[in-house]
């Protein structure tokens, strides 16, 4: 009876936290210049989650990552909102304007739109992951995105799922960006193990060649 109260204690304990993030970043994203600090943040938060537990202060640590990353994802932000607007004015224009071969100006469009939603998904892993440039940050996002098809399409599987299922129980709105941030960590996690095991075989497939 002792063990099923410490479990119960525990799975409340990580919701809780679950929540607390969640609220700090909805927080910080009333704000719309200080979105992507706030993303930034939760998805270190989480990546700590995924290498030491639950088990440390979420305010502190959260705003810890929240300054120590600031400029650069600020930066990005400011870079992401700019190809934003011209991508949504491109939209706008082409939605109003008939000439001849729109057809292919607008395949060209849903292209970009469609890389520009890849790069966003991987832009965050690759910011708390590495430490990068931000035009290092952004070429290496757009090479995982386009190389690593299938795990960027299980993100956006699950961002879509994510919503309908919020949008059935608004009640999931309380955790909805940091459950959202964990599962698609998590992804990205199996992305790195498969490719740190590619390396490893082909060093070792250069070794014996060698």
């Amino acid at each position: 009876m002792r063990d099923k109260g410490n479990v119960f204690f525990k799975v409340l304990d990580i919701f809780a936290n679950f929540v607390l993030l969640n609220l700090l970043w909805m927080v910080s994203c009333l704000f719309i210049v200080t979105i992507f600090p706030a993303t930034t943040a939760l998805f270190a938060t989480v990546r700590k989650w995924h290498k030491e537990g639950t088990d440390f202060g979420v305010i502190s640590t959260y705003y810890r990552y929240f300054i120590e990353n600031f400029r650069k994802s600020f930066l990005i932000g400011l870079m992401w909102k700019i190809a934003m607007v011209f991508l949504v004015m491109d939209g706008m224009i082409l939605s109003h304007v008939q000439f001849i071969g729109k057809w292919v100006i607008l395949s060209l469009y849903t292209f970009l739109l469609i890389l520009f939603l890849f790069l966003t998904i991987y832009l965050f892993f690759v910011l708390v992951h590495y430490e990068l440039g931000v035009f290092a940050i952004i070429k290496n996002a757009l090479f995982l995105s386009i190389s690593c098809l299938p795990h960027t399409l299980a993100c956006i599987g699950c961002v879509v799922v994510t919503f309908l299922f919020t949008y059935i129980m608004p009640f999931f709105l309380l955790v909805i960006g940091s459950f959202l941030a964990f599962v698609l960590y998590y992804i990205f996690q199996s992305l790195l193990r498969k490719l740190e095991q590619l390396t490893k075989n082909s060093q070792q497939t250069s070794e014996i060649l060698t």
